[in-house]
């Protein structure tokens, strides 16, 4: 929990459960408040967010194996690449948003562009998991799904009383900005600090010389 590293990936999981969620939740609503969008469409409009997605997680997992079996970029920098794709592509169609959100077409296209990049996690934030910590790894899960929805709680909780005096496109436009500005929150803060090396013992982890030395002496 002392590692930079792991926190990295804690506050990026974080920002994908609250992107997520906030896309999957609030969406309908955004499209019926405001939109004006009936009933039988909300429901064929929001599945093609959920279809990309699905399409997105395994196109770039087989991008980011390619990339690193061939070299073409490190393991790390693989990673932060697909971070950027998916919460810096995520937070610039969120911010967008606000300036369109009286025209349908253009507003169901940035959400579903910006949920579909959201299946990039299974290429940036996932991975790293092990690679920072192959013991460890279910440990640092738990805590990143703990943390995760205990803040999205907290920060639905914020967003929900922007609209406690009414319904407007104004109050919608300023909770997708503010989704944008914890998108590349955590982005930023994954690509200072993430890495793809495994703890050292000071983190709370033997690396894998300090372990074969001490088979070596205990044989």
């Amino acid at each position: 929990m002392t590692s930079t590293a792991v926190w990295s990936l804690i506050i990026a999981y974080t920002v994908y459960v609250i992107s997520f969620t906030f896309i999957l939740t609030e969406a309908p609503v955004f499209f019926s408040s405001i939109l004006k969008t009936d009933t039988t469409s909300i429901g064929l409009i929001t599945s093609v967010p959920a279809i990309l997605e699905s399409i997105v997680i395994i196109l770039c997992g087989i991008c980011a194996d390619v990339i690193i079996k061939r070299k073409y970029m490190t393991v790390i920098h693989t990673r932060k690449l697909f971070i950027i794709l998916m919460l810096g592509i995520s937070s610039l169609c969120m911010a967008c948003i606000g300036f369109f959100e009286h025209s349908p077409v253009v507003s169901v296209i940035l959400l579903t562009f910006s949920f579909g990049c959201l299946g990039c996690y299974t290429s940036s934030i996932m991975p790293n998991v092990m690679e920072v910590s192959k013991e460890g790894a279910g440990k640092i899960i738990g805590i990143m799904t703990c943390i995760s929805h205990a803040v999205f709680n907290i920060i639905m909780l914020i967003l929900e009383m922007l609209l406690k005096d009414g319904n407007t496109a104004s109050q919608w436009s300023l909770m997708f900005r503010i989704i944008a500005a914890i998108n590349l929150f955590g982005m930023i803060f994954f690509l200072i600090f993430a890495k793809a090396e495994q703890l050292t013992k000071s983190d709370g982890n033997i690396t894998n010389q300090e372990m074969k030395s001490y088979k070596t002496i205990k044989d």
